[in-house]
């Protein structure tokens, strides 16, 4: 795979198999799976789990938590166990309780409790473990207290036969322990009066340890809702008492935090490589984040659990630990963790899946990081899936129940990790049945239900009550290889075939077949193909350029082509070139595609019969790896605008390859004091844009800030008891208020609602208690405190109204509320506020702000499976006519974060979080999270609320800040703001402060990548839409691929093809797009090159410093050996102190022939007048620097005057060069001269002389470069110091991609460090070959790529972008946390681009903020558009500096000592560490 990549003779036997165009179906079977389903509206599959029963017949466990018992229907749907035998269609209840709902005693202590059986939800989680089967309702109550109902939960252990007389109850949350005073595990309630067990829900997760020896239950409502485990031990017939954890111990230990949920979801196995097991609890509202805490037994107790480690998530409301799945993934007997947070979000993304893995005993770490679309709950199931595809490491399958109807991701596993692309997604409509929803709610996987010795899936889809039985296709045994190669290898225009009596340019394609694996020697395969050219061009309804000799594009076998073993088959197929076609693009793909000849087509299936029997697919194996590919590259004679095209004459300009702009509307601008009519804030409105490749468009978009703009208020207040301060506050703020925004505006509206909480247990109180005033019982569901009413998810109390004054009327008569735990209803609240516009009485045309008022924190989506509202929140009003919402909707999941910000995005809502001090930090990281919201700061007696409003009012109005919707991939849209305040432009979207009247131009640009131009979509719409504002940009966005037309009727043209292995086209690319960097002054530069050198030697030939001695030396060096790479003063080697002589002779560098003397100003062109540098000014001292091609000396430089002198580093080629050499050394110090920003190195000048090399004189940086500075270990760096570098390499590198311009190498030793610590981003192409060992040399000395730092794309295809940069950037910061270690020390340069292929990733570095380390990850995604932009790195690293104590911590001594692991390992191999 390594030589193909790096351009190895192009007719060879190429094998790509490993490189799929696109991801397609793997093993997993969709044509014939076999389906179980139960009662309609029962939530069958909702959990599955795969037994065998004493007889050694295999059945499947499903759970159906709202199913009715058949053999009590007098129960409201207490919910089910199903067994299901895979042999027959029909599955039966299992019978775990004959009885209904009575009155009981806790065996082994004296426990009175009362059955609650109806909606149980039993059958919400089923395990199984050698013999052994648990199930459990966790919302079984025990009802025996007058005054409370209690959410224990309780679950059924049974042995292998199933048998109701085999069933044992745990009931842990009933208190097993005897009661002491000290601590009363024996109450329901504790002396305070709080729930200790009451809402624990025992079962809602339960795990087996890998022995059988334990079951765990997880009770994540348990300790008000902070959740506990219980353990029990020994057999289910031989079990004692749980061991329950407590959460808050007494004698000063830190107590978890409440409302964390721990016990939501569970794992168990040897996580950290020391052979002890613990249990993994899933604690996804850990500080509102999420996390796993890892418990382990209690030395010489019996099951006695005790934390030791907290892996925390790191997005606020993701729901890190919702999910969690413990798999062995390079079986090596260490366990490795999945972690599913369902509602992460990110842009374009929903749900991340988090891989963290112990590997030669370092600490557990993140190897992989997965993420689904938007808005999919990708995560919310996980389930190892075996190994599928034979390569000895274990497989994942993935769920995004909430993907349409629901999918199932499938990824394959490798030594380093997860492969980051999926190998196979399985749909919801693939399995074929109508209607399917929740597809992938639940995952089996790793089972083998046909006895084929392949893993098989198990999918639970509870929205529509089925199963699904997913059977995996057996892989042969065998491999069959397939290569391609065409001949000539460069196409030729006179090799000419005849087909049909025309006369074609024609290629002969050679498709080669090797079959390899165990069998007899004359055993065979059969094998069945087809090759595709030029597809992609069907997608943009254009005609294809090449076909083969049935006058198609595409040719299919006529027979099977038999390919026995250990011999080479081949086929050689004749590929025509069209003499005319409209248009040239560079790759044109051939695609082989093979299979097994006697593997049949879905149609070709027999049917799957009724009888239940499950297929057999044995009889339908596939092929490992089924597809191959070459590239043909159309180019030929001259370039014209990055098109090669092949011509008589001179090149001419393609005529339409130019993007086009038209203005479809553009009103003007409202002017500042005039408010009659249609308001007008932004212009245009409305544009088309008609974009080809390598031609951009811009134009100017203005955002005004109108004066007397009208504003809708709609407070929204939580009404629970605790806000009864701030609601008595609010009687008087009406007034107040219309008093102070009047000076905003004259058209003020103010509206007020309500929220409290779902009115379901456990987050509201269902219980009764005796009224003394009322001298009765009264339930809490309706009144939970005296003078109260029961919660309510929202209630429109006020609609927004000009009537300011009645406000404090309406509010005078709200009652207050009460609910049972700490967070409230604050985005189901906020969401109904938003999107019901009729009820409230939202205006088009005025600025719409969302005050919110709370003390508390908020419930988000998953939250709700507590209550069992697993129901999506569908983002819809459910007002009715009387404001008070609709009963119907309560069974709905709480909205997501994600969810949210789509709807206050697209109703122009922005929302002011005033809270109180215990909440705040919780709202400003919301706010973050939502485009136009802040969070302020509520004073205890709510008497900053006038002035808290009017601030925010000001801040989020006074920013500008545009949102770019639908941009599709393969375009560019760039944004630059001209902002009021600051004159110069800079690329951002945003402007802040704009004050009342003032107006903002923005300037859009776009463009289409010619690399992605067939894969973006022909016509789009895409938005932009300044924040809160109604009125957006409409930009209709047509895309044209014909970059060159090759018809002109003054002249003809005619095109050719020339064909390059992909291996080889990322070299050539990669050279030319280099090069071309220095030709962005080069056209001017190629002409004048040569006269520049002889004119100014023939000025300063007599006035020039001579360097024999410097060259001398550096010669010296190279042969002892010493080199240095940095700019510092104190040298390596033994260079401190050297000096170079002043004066070198005539002849010592050889020079380009001299052209005809012409004076010199008149043939300088103006841009290097002002750079050139009299040589005589200009005095060389140390080398500090030296490679196989070029020094860097110490020197000074003297003022014009000849009075001051400075230090400076001289950059300058060693050995003679031609014209071509010197124009690009010469352009790489050019390019930097208008550079102006204090992390980019800039240009001081240039030296030029007839008889040596150009001297380029650039700034002297006193530490030198970043990466020799990082791998010293005298050099003492904290955190900060390691934080503030990447910051500083993120400044520079947004401003050279606002600049557009492409670094291409950026990497720690491109970085310099001057003497205040900052970095500057350099480009120095002799980097190339004095770290000779961080690059890869292709044959061709200059042509050395730093494939270690480089692009998937770039390796693959030879792109190079401001998202290639973005690559470099995040393997930067891992240099810089790695204190200078090469990345992948362990990976061969050879090898960088299959690693990177296969999925895998830098791990993150010992002591690397996990945030920071997420930051990388996305730098490294395989997709260029799912990288961030520098601006956005600029923000999360300035925004995580912030967040790091300017204290010295436990990790910063270790990051002082650290590079001493580093330095000095001569093969660059970091085995200690990584």
């Amino acid at each position: 795979m390594s030589h193909l990549l790096f351009g190895f003779p192009s007719v060879v036997c190429l094998l790509f198999w490993s490189l799929p165009l696109v991801v397609s179906g793997f093993n997993l079977d969709t044509d014939r799976a076999a389906v179980r389903s139960g009662p309609e509206g029962s939530f069958f599959g909702f959990s599955v789990a795969m037994h065998r029963t004493p007889e050694g017949r295999k059945v499947l466990l499903v759970g159906a938590p709202r199913a009715n018992w058949t053999h009590a229907p007098d129960l409201e749907r207490p919910g089910a166990l199903y067994q299901c035998p895979l042999d027959e269609h029909n599955c039966s209840q299992v019978v775990v309780d004959t009885e209904g709902s009575r009155t009981g005693t806790k065996r082994m202590v004296e426990i009175k409790y009362r059955d609650n059986k109806n909606n149980m939800w039993l059958g919400a989680t089923v395990r199984t473990h050698q013999g052994r089967v648990v199930v459990c309702g966790p919302m079984w109550k025990n009802a025996y207290f007058r005054r409370y109902t209690i959410l224990n939960g309780i679950c059924y252990e049974m042995d292998a036969s199933l048998e109701t007389d085999t069933v044992q109850k745990r009931m842990p949350c009933l208190g097993d322990q005897p009661t002491t005073v000290s601590h009363p595990l024996g109450h329901q309630i504790n002396e305070g009066g709080d729930y200790t067990y009451g809402k624990c829900q025992a079962g809602l997760a339960a795990v087996y340890t890998q022995n059988g020896s334990q079951l765990v239950l997880g009770a994540p409502g348990g300790y008000d809702w902070t959740g506990t485990l219980s353990t029990y031990t020994g057999s289910y017939q031989t079990v004692g008492h749980p061991e329950t954890w407590d959460p808050w111990p007494e004698g000063g230990a830190v107590k978890q935090p409440h409302d964390s949920y721990i016990g939501f979801s569970l794992a168990a196995g040897k996580f950290f490589g020391d052979g002890v097991e613990y249990i993994a609890a899933g604690a996804p509202r850990h500080q509102h984040r999420g996390a796993v805490v890892f418990f382990q037994e209690t030395e010489g107790s019996s099951g006695a659990l005790e934390p030791t480690n907290t892996l925390k998530g790191t997005q606020l409301a993701s729901g890190f630990g919702y999910s969690m799945v413990a798999l062995d993934l390079i079986k090596d007997g260490v366990t490795d963790l999945l972690v599913g947070a369902p509602v992460y979000m990110d842009k374009g993304v929903g749900g991340a899946v988090y891989l963290y893995s112990t590997r030669d005993k370092s600490p557990l770490q993140l190897m992989t990081m997965l993420t689904g679309p938007p808005a999919s709950q990708f995560g919310l199931s996980l389930s190892s899936a075996g190994d599928l595809n034979g390569d000895g490491f274990t497989d994942i399958a993935v769920g995004a129940p909430n993907e349409g109807g629901g999918a199932v991701y499938i990824y394959h596993g490798s030594r380093n990790g997860l492969n980051n692309h999926y190998a196979q997604r399985i749909s919801a409509e693939e399995v074929g049945l109508p209607n399917l929803s929740s597809f992938g709610w639940s995952l089996l996987g790793d089972v083998d239900v046909d006895d084929n010795r392949w893993p098989d899936l198990i999918v639970g889809s509870y929205g529509t009550d089925s199963v699904h039985i997913l059977q995996s296709r057996p892989l042969v045994p065998y491999q069959v290889n397939a290569s391609l190669s065409l001949d000539p290898p460069t196409p030729d225009p006179d090799v000419r075939c005849d087909l049909g009596g025309k006369n074609y340019t024609c290629l002969k394609l050679k498709l080669e077949f090797l079959y390899s694996g165990p069998g007899a020697a004359d055993s065979y395969v059969d094998l069945d193909y087809t090759v595709e050219a030029d597809s992609p061009r069907d997608q943009l309804g254009l005609e294809r350029r090449l076909f083969f000799p049935n006058q198609s594009s595409t040719y299919k076998a006529q027979a099977p082509l038999r390919v026995y073993l250990k011999h080479v088959k081949s086929k050689t197929i004749t590929v025509y070139v069209k003499d005319k076609f409209e248009d040239i693009t560079a790759r044109v793909p051939i695609i082989l595609e093979f299979s097994i000849f006697r593997a049949r087509r879905r149609s070709q299936f027999p049917p799957v019969e009724d009888s239940g029997v499950l297929p057999a697919v044995d009889d339908y194996p596939l092929l490992q790896s089924n597809t191959a590919h070459i590239y043909v590259n159309l180019t030929g004679g001259c370039m014209c605008r990055n098109v090669r095209i092949k011509k008589s004459d001179d090149c001419f300009h393609c005529p339409g390859e130019r993007s086009t702009l038209q203005f479809i509307e553009d009103q003007s601008l409202t002017p500042p004091g005039a408010q009659q009519g249609d308001i007008v804030r932004m212009q245009p409105q409305r544009v088309a844009l008609d974009l080809r490749p390598g031609s951009r468009v811009s134009f100017d978009l203005q955002v005004r800030r109108l004066e007397d703009y009208p504003i809708d208020l709609y407070y929204l207040l939580d009404m629970s008891k605790s806000m009864q301060e701030f609601r008595d506050e609010l009687t008087k703020l009406g007034k107040h208020l219309a008093r102070k925004l009047s000076e905003k505006t004259e058209s003020f509206r103010l509206g007020l609602g309500a929220f409290v909480e779902k009115p379901v247990d456990p987050f509201a109180f269902t219980a009764f208690y005796f009224d003394k005033k009322k001298g009765q019982m009264v339930y809490k569901l309706e009144e939970p405190c005296a003078g109260c009413v029961g919660p309510y998810i929202f209630k429109n109390v006020l609609p927004l109204t000009n009537q300011t004054d009645r406000l404090g009327e309406v509010v005078r008569f709200q009652k207050n509320s009460s609910n049972a735990d700490l967070p409230e209803g604050v985005l189901d609240g906020m969401l109904q506020a938003t999107v019901c516009q009729g009820p409230i009485g939202w205006r088009k045309q005025a600025t719409r702000l969302l005050l919110v008022a709370t003390d508390a924190g908020f419930h988000y989506a998953g939250d709700g499976k507590l209550a069992g509202l697993v129901t999506p929140n569908d983002g819809r009003c459910h007002v009715g006519s009387d404001g008070n919402f609709i009963k119907d909707a309560v069974n709905q999941d709480f909205p997501s974060v994600a969810q949210l910000k789509g709807l206050l995005e697209e109703h122009n809502t922005m929302s002011i979080f005033a809270v109180t001090q215990r909440s705040l930090h919780i709202y400003e990281e919301l706010s973050q999270l939502l485009e136009g919201s802040t969070a302020k700061l509520l004073a205890n007696d709510s008497s900053n609320l006038l002035d808290l409003v009017s601030d925010a009012y000001e801040e989020l109005t006074s920013r500008i800040r545009l949102l770019t919707k639908n941009v599709p991939q393969g375009v560019d849209l760039s944004i630059t703001a001209k902002c009021p305040h600051q004159p110069n432009g800079t690329a951002s979207s945003e402007c802040h402060p704009v004050l009342l009247g003032e107006t903002v131009t923005f300037t859009i640009t776009a463009e289409v990548d010619p690399s992605k131009c067939l894969s973006a979509p022909e016509v789009s719409t895409v938005t932009i839409q300044p924040v809160g504002y109604n009125e957006y940009l409409t930009i209709d966005l047509h895309i044209s691929c014909t970059t060159c037309l090759c018809q002109s009727p003054e002249k003809p043209c005619s095109c050719e093809a020339t064909s390059a292995h992909s291996g080889e086209s990322a070299i050539l690319a990669w050279l030319s797009e280099y090069y071309w960097v220095a030709a962005v002054l080069g056209a001017m530069l190629l002409v004048t090159a040569v006269l520049v050198f002889t004119l100014l030697g023939m000025r300063c030939r007599d006035k020039q410093p001579r360097m024999d001695e410097a060259m001398a030396l550096a010669n010296e060096i190279e042969m002892n050996g010493h080199v240095t790479t940095t700019y510092s003063r104190q040298q390596q080697g033994g260079l401190e102190g050297t000096q170079a002589n002043e004066y070198v002779p005539e002849g010592a560098f050889a020079t380009a022939s001299p052209s005809t003397p012409l004076e010199l100003e008149e043939t300088i062109p103006l841009f290097l007048q002002d750079i050139l540098i009299d040589r005589e000014r200009v005095f060389l001292e140390a080398v500090i620097g030296k490679g196989f091609f070029g020094l860097v000396f110490k020197g000074k430089l003297k003022s014009g005057e000849g009075k001051d002198e400075m230090d400076v580093a001289v950059k300058t080629l060693k050995h003679a060069s031609n014209s071509d050499e010197l124009e690009a050394f010469l352009g790489e110090g050019i390019m930097m001269k208008d550079f102006n920003h204090p992390n980019v190195l800039t240009l001081i000048g240039v030296c030029m002389a007839a008889d040596e090399p150009p001297l380029v004189i650039l700034p002297f940086m006193a530490h030198g470069d970043l990466a020799t500075f990082l791998r010293d270990p005298d050099k003492t760096l904290t955190r900060r110091d390691l934080l503030t570098f990447g910051r500083d390499i993120a400044r520079g590198m947004a401003y050279l991609s606002d600049l557009k311009f492409v670094h291409r190498d950026l990497a720690a030793r491109n970085c310099m460090l001057d003497d205040t610590l900052t970095v500057k981003v350099a480009d120095f192409g002799l980097s190339r070959d004095i770290y000779e060992r961080e690059y890869y040399s292709s044959g061709d000395k200059r042509a050395k790529l730093p494939v270690k730092w480089m692009a998937i794309e770039s390796l693959t295809d030879g792109i190079y972008s401001t998202k290639t940069d973005v690559w470099s950037y995040g393997v930067v910061l891992w240099e810089i946390w790695t204190r200078g270690v090469i990345p992948y020390p362990d990976v061969d340069n050879m090898d960088v681009t299959e690693y990177l292929l296969q999925g895998r990733r830098l791990r993150k570095p010992r002591h690397c903020q996990e945030a920071l380390y997420q930051t990388m990850l996305r730098c490294w995604s395989s997709e260029p558009e799912d990288r961030p932009t520098f601006s956005e790195l600029v923000a999360e690293m300035e925004a995580i500096l912030s967040r790091t104590s300017s204290d010295l911590t436990p990790d910063d001594h270790v990051l002082m000592q650290q590079p001493a692991v580093y330095v000095n390992i001569p093969n660059g191999r970091t085995n200690s560490l990584w």
